[in-house]
């Protein structure tokens, strides 16, 4: 991190390069996140696990959503952490949703799965890499960051098509392969705002080295 300059960083961790509405971004995502989280906690494998984990996260993200909506222009750093906690959830949820479809038709077996989370942690780390280098290069200050609102309508969709599978309503296994194949990528494309944790890291650094 030392090799980063300051004033890269500073440029990627902009607040008002956000474009977006700050509180229409945090409620879209937290809707997401009812979407698909509802549905994958109470059916299928491990819903005995599932059913308190996730519905526990979705109340602190509610509250974290609430707290954010009040004055959220000077509430920075917690606006930002929530963007990559919130990516990092729904990304899990998408993969666990995937097996937990999956595993209605087929037997997953043990070794998919450690492999996926394996490539799971190798994108998440190349991903963490690929913005520091990003930031080096000073890509953050020629470009706003746009936020991923736009998302809702397919998502929508794609909520109301896991709970239909996931209490065996959809009998072609075409299609559950299909819906748990979408699943995966959008775990995978959700690793991208986990970067967001990297941006809060990086505050914590150069706001307290610039403050010193």
């Amino acid at each position: 991190m030392k090799e980063l300059n300051s004033e890269d960083v500073k440029a990627y961790t902009d607040f008002e390069i956000i474009d977006l509405s700050k509180k229409k971004q945090i409620w879209s995502s937290f809707l997401f996140n009812l979407l698909i989280a509802i549905p994958t906690a109470f059916f299928g494998d491990y819903s005995d696990i599932t059913r308190i984990v996730i519905p526990l996260i979705i109340i602190i993200s509610a509250v974290w959503v609430v707290y954010l909506s009040f004055k959220i222009e000077k509430k920075r750093e917690s606006f930002i952490l929530y963007l990559g906690c919130n990516a990092l959830f729904t990304s899990i949820i998408c993969m666990l949703a995937s097996y937990k479809i999956l595993s209605t038709i087929i037997e997953v077996n043990n070794l998919v799965i450690v492999s996926v989370v394996a490539l799971y942690i190798i994108c998440l780390l190349l991903n963490v890499l690929n913005v520091l280098r990003l930031i080096r290069k000073g890509h953050y200050g020629k470009s706003s960051q746009k936020g991923s609102a736009a998302l809702i309508i397919p998502f929508s969709v794609l909520g109301l098509g896991i709970g239909k599978a996931m209490v065996g309503r959809i009998g072609n296994s075409g299609a559950v392969i299909l819906l748990a194949s979408c699943l995966m990528i959008f775990s995978f494309m959700y690793l991208i705002g986990t970067q967001n944790i990297l941006k809060y890291v990086l505050i914590q650094i150069y706001d307290k080295s610039t403050a010193k």
